[in-house]
């Protein structure tokens, strides 16, 4: 059963957590992913899929943290708008623009394999946002999957948020392209870091 995560559901237990910054290459180790209490360490896109449905099969549930955008807001008219953490005094990190399209499809084609191993846990899906960062930094994937897991360990509630539209457009889950009903996921915002 996949479900979408609330800011009451992050609470810190070690044993049932997951965190993907979450990335689509062909070739490389793109995707940072931590287990639980585990070292943050960096898979291929098919082996954390595999690492992920594996996890998720030996527990009664799972709490997983994808950073990728997990709401969608459309306008009235169905034209792509943007939600409120998305943008930032002037600068903008729309979930229907560049990389946020990309990593969009890599989450719901990691929720649907998830999906489709048949797991018995309940699964709790939270959006991560760990965003603008300076333009042309590296990207440092097991550093903002440790972000997002010390926000939760911290208990730091002034990062916890919950979806909401940015002109008043209608919020849907991105899941549900992929047949998977359920709410917009509550979202893990972890803003820049250190230079």
């Amino acid at each position: 059963m996949i479900e979408a995560g609330r800011i009451s559901d992050l609470k810190w237990t070690d044993d049932n957590w997951i965190f993907v910054d979450i990335g689509f290459s062909g070739k490389k180790k793109s995707c940072g992913v931590i287990f639980g209490g585990e070292q943050a360490e960096c898979l291929t896109f098919g082996n954390a899929q595999r690492k992920i449905a594996q996890f998720v099969s030996a527990k009664t549930s799972v709490n997983l943290v994808i950073e990728a955008p997990l709401s969608v807001c459309f306008s009235r008219n169905g034209d792509p708008e943007g939600r409120d953490l998305e943008k930032l005094k002037g600068a903008t990190r729309y979930w229907y623009c560049g990389l946020g399209c990309v990593v969009m499809t890599a989450a719901i084609y990691l929720v649907r394999a998830v999906a489709l191993s048949n797991p018995t846990a309940r699964i709790r899906l939270f959006e991560g946002f760990v965003s603008y960062k300076k333009k042309g930094a590296y990207s440092d994937h097991r550093a903002d999957v440790e972000r997002l897991r010390e926000a939760v360990r911290n208990s730091d509630v002034a990062s916890f948020r919950t979806p909401k539209a940015l002109n008043g457009g209608e919020l849907r889950s991105a899941l549900a392209i992929a047949g998977i009903e359920c709410d917009c996921p509550a979202i893990i915002y972890v803003g820049p870091g250190p230079s």
